[in-house]
């Protein structure tokens, strides 16, 4: 997991290093996000144990990474990133974890599937398609 979690850590470490803008949504600025995946990254370096909940929370949906990548429009690359991500995670996982991991990656697809229906026919009532006959 170390050389393929290192890899992905880089990586996003170089989007966020070109990162200008916080987002409003996010708890965390670019600054802090940046020191929290270096630090991780030296303790790969340093063969140190690595804080895997506190990566994931960094790449759950929604989450600080998220947030910070749409504020400055590399939010398809996130996408990826995320998915290598879990990919790493799931290499070291037992097989518990690692059926988890793959459940969690179904709900968020079914989610964000479920969220873009939603928005869709909000947009459609919004804009006359639809009469509820009120």
């Amino acid at each position: 997991m170390n050389e393929s979690l290192l890899q992905v850590l880089e990586k996003t470490l170089t989007y966020l290093k070109g990162s200008k803008n916080d987002s409003n949504w996010s708890a965390m600025s670019v600054t802090e996000i940046i020191t929290v995946i270096e630090n991780e990254i030296d303790n790969i370096k340093n063969s140190k144990p690595v804080d895997t909940n506190e990566l994931k929370l960094q790449f759950l949906p929604t989450s600080y990474l998220q947030e910070t990548a749409m504020a400055n429009d590399w939010s398809d690359e996130y996408l990826k990133i995320s998915d290598e991500f879990d990919e790493a995670i799931v290499a070291d996982a037992t097989p518990g974890q690692r059926n988890a991991l793959r459940i969690k990656q179904i709900f968020i697809y079914l989610g964000w599937g479920l969220i873009a229906v939603i928005a869709s026919i909000i947009m459609m009532i919004i804009s006359g398609m639809i009469g509820w006959g009120i």
